[in-house]
């Protein structure tokens, strides 16, 4: 997944969010399934993703552009998605 992001000055960050959920360890940072804010229930109801459950790996590439000095930020994810639902959703 890496190999899809800019390398080079970029901070590189992966999660192997399947290990995560099988270990536990996904309950224990983001809390207790179920108490999520109503904005991302709703988010979840109409695009059917819910990333404690369809979210398996993401890689993150944060670097600063040097003709701004702004940080830009790049992402590739693994998982379930239900695209005609997301669009919809963005649409």
């Amino acid at each position: 997944m890496a190999a899809f992001l800019p390398t080079g000055d970029s901070l590189l960050v992966y999660m192997d969010l399947q290990a995560m959920r099988h270990s536990g360890l996904l309950d224990t940072i983001a809390g207790p399934k179920g108490g999520e804010e109503a904005d991302y229930r709703q988010f979840i109801d109409q695009t059917g993703f819910d990333y404690r459950e369809d979210l398996n790996a993401l890689a993150v590439a944060i670097r600063e552009n040097p003709s701004t000095h702004e940080r830009d930020a790049y992402a590739v994810a693994r998982g379930n998605f239900d695209w005609a639902r997301l669009t919809a959703y963005v649409q």
